[in-house]
């Protein structure tokens, strides 16, 4: 059975040699194929769990952390646009995400924001353990089922000439960043606790 995120959490780091707060392994993938503009996300409107929820490409791929006890940083960089209702509120994006990490899932928002926007996700959580491959992915839903606030994604937004020298920047863009803790016998993401505010 996976572990929980709390359980995952509750890991305390007992290496006392590494030097904290280095990076270890740094992935920067970057989706460059050849899609149709109009990719719409999934309609299971409010539930990213759900089986069938969009997983985009480029905002996916299978990670095994370095060590046992380290903070992996995640992002997900998509442009996204509205859908095709015509409507005076159909003026931003809403849509419902979560990160999945093999079987657990974790980090659940919704997303309120203007519209035809390159946007960037991004959660911390710790290590699952060294040499233990995971799948690693972004998964969405629309999250209005009244056609408003539609999001698509468009995989082919490439820069104008007026944006010379920040080319690629709209296409979808994962990066995993993972470093040793800086807290000696702690874990790499505390617990927030009324009685423990002192760091």
């Amino acid at each position: 059975m996976a572990q929980s995120f709390y359980e995952l959490n509750s890991q305390p780091n007992t290496n006392n040699t590494r030097t904290p707060g280095v990076l270890l392994r740094r992935v920067s993938l970057l989706h460059t194929e050849q899609r149709p503009n109009i990719a719409s996300i999934s309609n299971n409107y409010g539930n990213p769990l759900h089986g069938n929820a969009t997983i985009p490409d480029g905002a996916y791929c299978n990670y095994t952390p370095v060590s046992d006890d380290s903070l992996i940083k995640l992002s997900v960089s998509l442009f996204c646009y509205r859908g095709n209702s015509v409507s005076s509120l159909n003026s931003e994006l809403h849509f419902n995400f979560v990160w999945q990490i093999g079987a657990d899932f974790t980090g659940r928002g919704d997303y309120y924001g203007s519209v035809d926007s390159y946007i960037t996700l991004k959660t911390e959580v710790p290590s699952w353990g060294e040499g233990q491959t995971r799948k690693v992915a972004l998964r969405m839903t629309n999250s209005n089922g009244n056609g408003y606030y539609r999001t698509n994604i468009n995989y082919n937004q490439t820069s104008s000439p007026s944006q010379r020298g920040i080319l690629n920047t709209s296409r979808p863009k994962m990066v995993i960043e993972e470093f040793s803790p800086t807290e000696p016998l702690s874990p790499s993401i505390e617990v927030w606790e009324h009685d423990k505010l002192d760091f």
